[in-house]
């Protein structure tokens, strides 16, 4: 299950931003400052003896935990993806196995357009993808295979209109 967590710190070091992770890639899950988590997560399933990081997040373990629970509801995330990291070219759809995300991150240089996807590639390499999507929208994706925009315009401070209504009356005589 791909989630979006509010993290606090990372390795020991303070990393307040918000990430998508997938629960898969979860480790020694415990309490951490009573209403907290703390996890080791590992980016290369397959290869356990090093290579992880320690997060420390806002959600409460037992959120989590529920999280981790939760089946895909979709097998694949497609997306677009910028050839060799480079913006100024067209971008290439490309479909990913939603359950070898690692995870997703925004791309500083633009970060409610595009984002940096990390994925699993069946073995001991995770490769970097740039992206043109934002990456909290990666998790909707992957629950409905789509995303969702609400859009919605309000005008400040309101205006009054006046209406005027002309009615006429023609009678035609025989």
């Amino acid at each position: 299950m791909l989630v979006l967590l509010t993290c606090e710190q990372k390795n020991h070091q303070a990393y307040t931003k918000s990430v998508v992770l997938n629960t898969d890639f979860l480790g020694e899950l415990r309490v951490h400052s009573s209403t907290k988590a703390k996890f080791k997560y590992f980016g290369k399933t397959e290869d356990r003896r090093g290579g992880y990081d320690i997060y420390e997040v806002a959600e409460s373990l037992a959120t989590i935990r529920n999280w981790m629970d939760l089946p895909l509801e979709h097998e694949y995330l497609t997306v677009y993806v910028y050839p060799d990291d480079d913006t100024t070219k067209d971008t290439v759809l490309t479909v990913f196995n939603a359950d070898e995300v690692v995870k997703a991150l925004p791309y500083p240089a633009s970060p409610h357009d595009t984002s940096w996807l990390w994925v699993n590639e069946k073995g001991f390499k995770v490769r970097r993808y740039l992206i043109d999507q934002y990456f909290v929208d990666i998790v909707d994706i992957v629950k409905t295979g789509s995303t969702t925009t609400t859009t919605s315009t309000t005008t400040c401070p309101p205006t009054t209109s006046t209406t005027t209504t002309t009615t006429s009356t023609t009678t035609k005589s025989l």
